[in-house]
């Protein structure tokens, strides 16, 4: 029967020098090789992760942009995409041109400040699946998060990196979690038989609805009391020695 171990790519998986050490492959292979499905969870675009993989292939899915791609990595297609219409993003980027405004597509991302420096027209030629709005405060993110949700009805999440909180906006129905059962379905994998690797609050429903959950050190400290268990430290090698222990049975 297979099983699934799902982790954080950025900040988990990835180390402080932006590489993933031979080691943590080879680990990762042979929990493939054990009959586990190996997904990661990035922030980013598709290709900041396919980079990655280019040379070597060990990852057999990607969900990122908060859910709004999925891609099959070992088949090299698209599974799932939920593009944002050019007037959603019109409209955050006039109301929050105050904020760093980020928008991502499948190849890339762009970070705006002032809705008067953007060229609309150029929206209208390329696909976005992911807006974010940067906070300093944590508790006007959070209202930022449920107004935005309710007020252009979308699905939205906040997550803590580099001394800011991002209000992450997706069409509605998006989420890791749902991209996640959209491959657990086509595996036919129970959520029992996923162990995950996160450390964020937008990782809080997947870390709620999985059979084990591992905090990553290094990550958002209120999420720990959430999961099952921690990593030994905060780069690859607290994943390798989760690996380790799952391959030890």
């Amino acid at each position: 029967m297979k099983k699934m171990l799902i982790t954080k790519f950025e900040n988990v998986l990835v180390d402080s020098d932006q590489t993933i050490p031979i080691s943590t492959v080879i680990s990762v292979d042979d929990l493939r090789r054990k009959d586990y499905v190996f997904s990661v969870i990035s922030d980013m675009e598709i290709s900041f992760v396919t980079f990655y993989t280019h040379d070597f292939n060990f990852i057999d899915y990607i969900i990122c942009m908060d859910g709004s791609y999925v891609y099959d990595n070992e088949e090299r297609k698209v599974l799932y995409d939920s593009p944002l219409h050019v007037d959603l993003i019109k409209k955050i980027l006039k109301e929050y041109s105050d904020n760093k405004v980020t928008i991502y597509t499948d190849t890339t991302h762009h970070m705006y400040r002032g809705a008067k420096k953007i060229d609309f027209d150029i929206l209208k030629h390329i696909k976005f699946y992911k807006i974010e709005v940067a906070f300093k405060n944590k508790k006007e993110c959070l209202e930022h998060v449920k107004e935005i949700k309710t007020k252009y009805i979308v699905n939205t999440s906040m997550r803590y990196e580099n001394k800011e909180y991002i209000c992450s906006i997706v069409n509605p129905g998006v989420s890791k979690y749902e991209a996640l059962k959209m491959i657990n379905k086509k595996e036919k994998i129970k959520l029992a038989d996923v162990t995950s690797i996160s450390n964020n609050y937008d990782d809080l429903e997947i870390i709620k609805k999985v059979g084990t959950s591992v905090f990553s050190q290094g990550g958002v400290e209120e999420i720990k009391d959430k999961c099952d268990k921690e990593t030994s430290s905060s780069d690859y090698l607290g994943v390798e020695k989760v690996i380790r222990e799952i391959l030890r049975g």
